[in-house]
């Protein structure tokens, strides 16, 4: 219930700041996952202005769809459902998840807490991101184990490291642990749904375990064909 009063705040100031918000069409799309026999949903949002995303109309936002299980219409992804739905789906030409979290920078200068989201490698290239500075996440980078890295909004590059440049390939520090940061993300960008990120770090993986499919904590937003 939280995160749908989060979700109608957001889209009430989206409102008001893009008065050109001309339609939402919503249709589904029913498709087994093995055994899961999940059916998925998409809404698709047209905008007059251009969202800040490349080739912004084939991009739609995905639910699970468990009516038919006496379910809900609109259930967020685990990680795992996720996996199977980016392999098999031929309506989609790729497909991201993520998260909204929050982190405190550590390290030099007072720590911060920002507003942040953990996010699959994809989901730089669905959205079509522009980077002033470096690069998105690689698929390596969700494995555990891997290297942590962090990718800057623009906002937090000018605000706490005054744009500097050499930030990228450097360290920070998130939580008390240390992060490379690999890119810095263009003015006009924000994640779905979070204009106020400010921080981006890549999902881990999780471990495979019996409920992990029941664990959906995970947004998806999609790149039609």
């Amino acid at each position: 219930m939280d995160a749908l009063v989060k979700d109608l705040r957001i889209a009430l100031r989206m409102f008001v700041s893009q008065p050109a918000l001309s339609a939402m069409a919503v249709f589904t799309l029913a498709m087994g996952i093995g055994a899961n026999g999940a059916i998925f949903s998409f809404a698709k949002v047209t905008l007059l202005d251009a969202l800040p995303y490349r080739d912004e109309a084939r991009l739609v936002m995905v639910w699970q769809d468990y009516q038919r299980r006496g379910g809900p219409a609109r259930e967020w992804f685990s990680y795992p459902n996720f996996v199977d739905y980016r392999t098999r789906s031929r309506t989609l030409e790729d497909m991201a998840v993520f998260s909204a979290e929050s982190f405190v920078i550590t390290g030099s200068g007072e720590p911060e807490a920002v507003a942040g989201e953990r996010v699959s490698a994809s989901f730089f290239d669905v959205l079509g991101a522009r980077f002033v500075q470096g690069r998105g996440f690689r698929a390596e980078e969700e494995l555990g184990g891997a290297p942590p890295v962090a990718v800057l909004s623009h906002r937090l590059w000018q605000k706490r490291f005054h744009g500097d440049p050499a930030i990228v390939g450097g360290g920070i520090e998130v939580d008390d642990r240390p992060y490379t940061v690999v890119g810095v993300l263009a003015p006009e960008f924000y994640p779905p749904f979070e204009s106020d990120a400010e921080l981006v770090l890549p999902l881990t993986v999780p471990p495979p375990e019996p409920n992990a499919r029941r664990q959906v904590t995970l947004r998806a937003v999609g790149r039609m064909r």
